[in-house]
């Protein structure tokens, strides 16, 4: 269980590394209101597919442009804090766990 939580913790650190890096070159994306999971996929997907065109065109990012604006929490909230999680869900986090 406990290396599960590990490698989980880890990879939720680099998606949000993405996420952050993305909404600092593409600041529009804070202010940007998705109501279906098809257009948040194409706005994710829009946006990486931009970044990588400019990367391959050599435009660096400057380390003040990758950052939001100070006070801007580009973290969405934990969806899951404070509820309890059902019993199947436990069941299978804790069976993935045990393959690992």
């Amino acid at each position: 269980m406990q290396a599960f939580n590990s490698a989980h913790n880890g990879q939720r650190v680099v998606i949000e590394g993405a996420f952050g890096l993305l909404k600092g070159r593409f600041r529009r994306l804070l202010h940007i209101d998705v109501l279906t999971i098809p257009q948040a996929v194409d706005t994710v997907l829009g946006a990486c597919v931009l970044h990588n065109i400019a990367q391959r065109a050599s435009d660096q990012l400057n380390d003040d442009e990758a950052l939001p604006d100070s006070g801007t929490d580009v973290s969405p909230p934990d969806p899951l804090q404070g509820h309890d999680t059902p019993a199947p869900a436990t069941a299978l986090r804790d069976a993935v766990a045990l393959s690992l």
